[in-house]
């Protein structure tokens, strides 16, 4: 998500990769903030099954996703994830706030497959990258190595069903100026923080080649609804991509979430991106922008599944 490298540098190895972990602080709860709010759930159809947990530590850090109890074939099969990246707060959040409030509602016309949190160490240091410095949505690959995608590449797997539309809930911040470089400079790269695009607003990232138009002004004017939709800048670009329609481009990007099931060539695969750093949310609070930022999240998910409902 960023310009192209202006350099190249030695890829850092095993010890400056734990010096890295090891300066690593908890800025927040997983315990708190999601497993609270998973075991208060009472949803009726569906159930809840832990998929694995982390080798760092698997008593704090167990994983979670909530299915449709009884799926049936004759309902698309939709699959929801947050926390992907954990530091980027609405993804977890909105999958939450989703699962509580409309989860049940949407059950009637779609078998639902939910990861809140795929990345609970990530999320409770706020980090982009996992303990050992990878980064988990470019790791949805047979040779992946974060062990957080691996997890649901095998609850997945072991569900044995096709998978009609995916949502990946993600942000874009202020912060990535400085996780994208130091991400580029793991792997090797020089990465400048000015070159790293932030848009101001939310969109839509599609995978190339598959353009959905009508479906996609549903999820963005869904969006519009809440929140404000990020412009292309001068040169029509959104992250040095040219806009398919305002707020949405669409690219490869190899080993991402959106490309785990087969979704992009059926029903439709997007990563959404919300930026909670926005001027425009200034004079809020916290609270306000988080909440503002999920239920912008939300909008998006309902855009998509009230949109497939319909066609």
């Amino acid at each position: 998500m960023a310009r192209p490298s202006t350099g190249t540098l030695t890829p850092w190895g095993p010890e400056k990769k734990l010096r890295w972990f090891l300066n690593q602080k908890i800025q927040r709860s997983y315990h708190d903030d999601v497993l609270v709010r998973l075991k208060a759930l009472r949803l009726e159809g569906f159930q809840t099954e832990q998929y694995g947990a982390l080798t760092l530590d698997p008593e704090k850090f167990p994983v979670y996703a909530l299915r449709v109890t009884a799926p049936s074939r004759s309902k698309p099969t939709v699959l929801i994830t947050g926390g992907v990246h954990g530091y980027e707060t609405s993804g977890v959040k909105g999958a939450l706030q989703f699962l509580e409030n409309h989860a049940t509602d949407y059950a009637a016309h779609f078998n639902l497959v939910v990861f809140p949190c795929v990345s609970p160490w990530s999320y409770e240091t706020v980090n982009r990258l996992d303990p050992i410095m990878e980064n988990p949505n470019r790791e949805f690959k047979a040779e992946g190595k974060a062990e957080e995608s691996r997890l649901v590449m095998q609850y997945l797997a072991g569900l044995n069903q096709e998978f009609d539309g995916h949502i990946d809930l993600h942000e874009t911040t202020d912060s990535d100026r400085v996780f994208l470089p130091e991400e580029y400079s793991k792997n090797g790269l020089a990465l400048e923080a000015k070159d790293v695009d932030i848009p101001d607003g939310f969109y839509l990232i599609g995978q190339k080649g598959f353009v959905r138009a009508e479906l996609e002004k549903s999820m963005l004017d869904s969006v519009r609804a809440v929140s404000h939709v990020a412009k292309a800048n001068a040169q029509g670009m959104i992250l040095d991509n040219p806009i398919t329609t305002e707020g949405m481009i669409h690219i490869e990007i190899p080993g991402c979430s959106m490309g785990v099931t087969q979704a992009a060539s059926r029903l439709g695969a997007y990563t959404t991106e919300m930026y909670p750093d926005s001027p425009r949310f200034q004079g809020m609070t916290q609270a306000q922008v988080e909440k503002l930022c999920s239920d912008t999240q939300v909008a998006c998910v309902r855009g998509a599944l009230d949109f497939w409902i319909k066609h």
